[in-house]
């Protein structure tokens, strides 16, 4: 076995030799002496002595930071890395930056946690470190989805939540999410600052409770069926229509679906509904799953969804991903060849809003003052279905549901919200739950799919409906990996330097550069600073507008590139041959950007 004194050397080598970073090889120092890290020593040593210097170079150079949707990533060791230390240092922080914050209350947390490797221990973890930190800490018995997690945090007035998960991440991939006491995830300033507790421990060692101590001196509660069948009800009410004849197929994709959807469509009546047997079971290597990526996102992942919905001749089936907040979908329909049409994000958004809003217009239970929250890389076609219906949309969010959650708990009344949503498959409707839910997004598809059964009509012949009355919209996405963040970086700075004036002949019209701070946060007014950039084109006989978006990753070498476009239909017009027009223009617009920036990809 490598010690730690030949680790040191190997180390000190390496740094000279230019091969490791001066924070990583700190940071392994500080793993390799550091009474706080001794139960990392040996590994740590072992890692060193493999030579493979640009990896622990990654796993050591920095700490894992707040995202958009927390701390997430690979697991393994090293403060760049999920793993105990990291997950325990992360509820330290957030324990200790509630008491901060509300130093006259009982501070209390909710705790949830999926079916990956090690998510069970980590939230067992988190609660032993926010018990001795003198935290309630309320722990579900079992794996739980992310938006029951957000919906018990509110219900049981905590003070923050934390669920342990990776979302829709591959098998290697584990994090922790933090939730504020609104029930959403952590916004400005709070993930900052909890940022600073967590990196001022980075040298201490965290104490534990022991769960069993705990628990028997009730510094520690579980959850169990009640706090499930709370939930089960507030989404199934939630239901809008009377519409329940479809055979719809679901499958939580080995994840914690089985907890929420499928109790959730149950007891809003839907009785014909078959789960994926192969999938029904939690798995934390998602093996049942095509290349084993549990995400609903990917038309892969929808393969046996498919294959049981033509063996049951289904009307739609419906997936989750392994925390259960992103929805997929697939309908029937009879030009394909498997005989189902895959919906993205954005599709599934637009079914969404306007099946609430012609329902809920129809059946007289529109609220006085509703409101559709989306990003502003999701379809312009929910907006102008909400605005058709008289619903005001807050359509040009900063990415990442937690600004919803934000906008939901400080400015709208309980019942105000028709959906949020955004592209990344992520739909809600409930503004008790204030993250994703992919139940009640199921709920809102399943309800969809019966309406259009019993009036003869498909997903897709509704779409189209939708692209005559408002124009054909269409979205991509393009991802953008480079070797290096430097040349992200670079992409980013000359497109500020010198913004094109065109892209393939369409005007640029207006520049928005959020990394200005001119954008203001609609609760705190204060400016979010974003690395954003947004282009509005003006249109011609091709296509009548275009929006354009460019967003780098704050920690890996990437960027996507969004561009949506819309046309309507001339009078006497063909809507194949718009679409046709439509698609064509943008499949090579996100070329033009990098082009505009001197990249080629």
């Amino acid at each position: 076995m490598a010690s730690a004194e030949a680790a040191l050397k190997a180390v000190k080598k390496a740094a000279r030799a230019g091969q490791l970073g001066r924070a990583a090889a700190d940071n392994l120092q500080l793993w390799l002496t550091g009474e706080a890290f001794a139960e990392y020593r040996d590994e740590v040593a072992a890692a060193v002595a493999t030579g493979e210097f640009e990896s622990l170079d990654d796993a050591f150079g920095q700490v894992i930071p707040f995202g958009t949707a927390g701390r997430r990533g690979r697991e393994g060791v090293g403060p760049n890395r999920i793993n105990a230390r990291t997950i325990a240092e992360s509820a330290a922080g957030l324990g200790d930056y509630v008491r901060e914050a509300f130093p006259t209350a009982a501070p209390t947390c909710v705790i949830a946690y999926d079916t990956r490797r090690n998510s069970e221990s980590y939230g067992k973890l988190c609660a032993e470190v926010l018990a001795a930190r003198g935290l309630q800490v309320a722990l579900f018995e079992a794996p739980r989805a992310t938006p029951m997690l957000a919906y018990a945090v509110l219900a049981r007035r905590a003070l923050c939540g934390i669920m342990i998960t990776a979302s829709h991440n591959p098998p290697d991939d584990n994090g922790f999410k933090a939730y504020w006491r609104s029930g959403g995830q952590v916004v400005p300033p709070h993930d900052g600052r909890i940022i600073d507790y967590v990196n001022r421990l980075s040298r201490e060692s965290i104490a534990r409770e022991p769960l069993a101590q705990g628990i028997q001196e009730d510094r520690i509660t579980i959850l169990g069926h009640e706090a499930d069948a709370d939930y089960w009800h507030y989404v199934s009410e939630q239901a809008v229509t009377r519409f329940r004849e479809a055979r719809l197929v679901y499958s939580p994709l080995q994840g914690t679906g089985g907890v929420c959807v499928v109790p959730v469509l149950e007891r809003a009546g839907f009785e014909d509904v078959h789960v994926v047997a192969s999938q029904a079971q939690p798995s934390s290597e998602f093996e049942a799953v095509a290349n084993q990526v549990a995400n609903p996102e990917a038309p892969a992942a929808m393969k046996e969804v498919i294959d049981l919905c033509r063996e049951l001749d289904a009307d739609a089936g419906i997936a989750s991903d392994p925390d259960a907040d992103r929805i997929g979908f697939v309908a029937r329909e009879a030009s394909e060849e498997s005989g189902y049409r895959f919906f993205n994000g954005n599709q599934i958004g637009v079914l969404v809003a306007w099946f609430a809003c012609q329902a809920m217009s129809r059946e007289g239970i529109m609220p006085e003052r509703p409101e559709i929250l989306k990003s502003a890389v999701t379809s312009e076609l929910i907006t102008r279905i909400g605005e058709d219906y008289g619903v005001h949309v807050r359509g040009e969010l900063p990415v990442g549901f937690r600004w919803m959650g934000e906008i939901l708990d400080a400015l709208m009344d309980d019942g105000q919200l028709i959906a949020a949503i955004e592209e990344s498959h992520g739909v809600n409707r409930g503004s008790r739950v204030r993250d994703k839910d992919a139940a009640s997004a199921a709920l809102a598809l399943a309800e969809l799919t019966a309406e259009l059964k019993a009036k003869g009509l498909s997903v897709s012949e509704l779409l189209d409906q939708l692209y005559l009355k408002y124009g054909y919209h269409a979205e991509l996405m393009h991802s953008v990996t480079q070797p290096k963040k430097e040349i992200i970086d670079a992409i980013l700075a000359s497109l500020r330097a010198n913004p094109p004036r065109e892209l393939d002949g369409l005007p640029v019209v207006s520049v928005e550069d959020r990394l200005e701070g001119r954008y203001l946060d609609p609760v705190t007014h204060q400016p979010v600073v974003e690395n954003f950039l947004i282009y509005q084109l003006g249109g011609d006989s091709r296509i009548d507008g275009v929006k354009v978006a460019i967003r780098p990753s704050g920690t890996e070498p990437k960027m996507k590139v969004y561009v949506q476009g819309y046309k309507r239909v001339p009078e006497g017009g063909s809507l194949q041959a718009v679409k046709a027009a439509v698609d064509h223009f943008l499949a090579d617009l996100p070329l033009q950007v990098l082009a505009a920036a001197g990249q080629a990809q």
